[in-house]
This record gives structure tokens, C-alpha cells and sequence, in this order.
């Protein structure tokens, strides 16, 4: 989100804003079925704890943001709201969500076998790919989230003594590369978007003012004599007519 001096307007945070809230229900609650369906697809006993206190903390964050979204569908019809305040809110709250997927994935790969392994890394690659066009309003959280579900995770992987979950580490890294990349230019795309959107909008109020100026001039050249500025014969006389 960027403007040819690099620095956003009031207008173009809003637009953001209001992009990045429109998504946040169905981005929650792909998240939480995801999770969910991660916690109690594979039982363990040395990682139920774990993941029962994973989950609780991701619903806790969930419901914050989903207070969020609330508060900022109430309050942003208003003139004087802060776009700026609302977007950083919103990337806070979406990297602490990166930060708990990451953390599931960093603790369960020591812990799992190949099947739950190839099922997370799976998921996480869903939810990446789908973040890098949901969040391309802000390209910094388009960009860190989706390397966060990927970076650390494929890392591991890469540093693990098992074949398997090298070359996964492997694959995880290279999906990793595109998505930024998509992300990336998804966001200039999205960027570009908003900024001729407001642009435009500056064009057509320039353009109205104009209008009005010289609706006005036009009016006082016909009705007003141009060295007394009182009303001249012909306005007087339309005047009486309608009189």
C-alpha cells in the first residue's frame, strides 16, 4: 500500500483497512476449523497437552480479533476514524496467529510421524497461499504471514536426520519462495488498486469544484453589470416576469 511519495493517505489506509476487515470472519474461521481439525485428527499422548493448550490460546486470539473486526465495522463509518490505527491493529493481530501456526508446526515435527507431518505441512501450505491475496491490502503481513506458516516449518524439516522430512523441507522452502513472491505482487497490484481508486476520486471533486466555479462566473456575467456589479436589465426584467 504505497503512493508515488511512499507514503500512504488517510484515504488509502482506510481503503486498506476496510479490505483486510471485509476478510477477517472467513479468514478466522478457516483458521479455527483448520487448527481444530489439525488438534483432533491425530491422537497422541505426548503431544495432547500441548495441542489442547495450543488451541485454547488460538481461540483466545481469534476472539480478540474477532472483537476487533466488530469494533472496526461499528466505528469506521465515521469521517474522523483512524485507517492507519486500524491497519496496524489488524497486522498485530494476524502475525501473532502466523506465530502460533508456526509454533505448531516447530513443536509437532519432533513429535509426529510422516502422515500427521505431510497433513500439516498441507494445511499450512492452504492457508498460505490463500493469505497472499486475502492480506495483499498490507504487503508487509501478505508477505510475513504466509513465511511464517512456511519458513520455520520447512527449516526444521531441512535440519531433521529423516530423508523424508528433508525433502519436504525442500519442497516446503520452494512454495514458500513463490508465495512471497506472488504475495509481493499481489500487494502492488492491490496497492496500485487503491491508490488510482482515491486518485480518481481527487480528480472528479477537482473537477466538480471547477464546474461550480464557472457555473457561478457564467451566472454573474449574465445577471450582474460587470462595473456596478448590481443586477442588470435583463435579470431585473426576469425578475418582474416571474413577479
Amino acid at each position: 500500500m504505497k503512493v508515488s511519495d511512499g507514503k500512504p493517505t488517510h484515504s488509502e489506509f482506510r481503503d486498506a483497512a476496510e479490505l483486510l476487515y471485509n476478510n477477517t470472519t472467513s479468514g478466522i474461521a478457516v483458521t479455527l476449523f483448520a487448527a481444530t481439525f489439525l488438534v483432533y485428527s491425530f491422537y497422541s499422548s505426548e503431544t495432547v497437552t500441548f495441542k489442547y493448550f495450543w488451541l485454547v490460546a488460538l481461540y483466545g486470539l481469534a476472539l480478540a480479533r474477532g472483537l476487533d473486526a466488530f469494533f472496526w465495522k461499528k466505528n469506521s463509518k465515521k469521517k474522523n476514524y483512524e485507517g492507519k490505527i486500524a491497519v496496524y491493529r489488524f497486522v498485530s493481530g494476524t502475525l501473532c496467529t502466523g506465530m502460533l501456526l508456526a509454533i505448531y508446526c516447530v513443536y509437532l515435527f519432533q513429535h509426529v510421524d510422516n502422515t500427521e507431518l505431510s497433513v500439516i505441512i498441507l494445511t499450512m501450505s492452504a492457508l498460505a497461499g490463500g493469505a497472499a491475496s486475502v492480506l495483499s491490502a498490507h504487503k508487509f503481513t501478505a508477505i510475513c504471514y504466509s513465511a511464517l506458516l512456511l519458513g520455520p516449518a520447512s527449516f526444521t524439516l531441512l535440519l531433521a536426520n529423516d530423508d523424508f522430512k528433508n525433502i519436504f523441507g525442500i519442497l516446503g522452502s520452494a512454495y514458500c519462495l513463490v508465495i512471497i513472491i506472488t504475495a509481493n505482487k499481489s500487494s502492488d497490484f492491490t496497492s496500485n488498486a487503491i491508490r488510482l481508486k482515491n486518485e480518481n476520486a481527487l480528480l472528479v471533486n477537482e473537477m466538480e469544484q471547477k464546474v461550480a466555479r464557472r457555473t457561478a462566473k457564467i451566472y454573474q456575467l449574465s445577471n450582474l453589470d460587470s462595473l456596478t456589479r448590481l443586477f442588470n436589465r435583463s435579470s431585473f426584467t426576469r425578475t418582474v416576469r416571474v413577479l
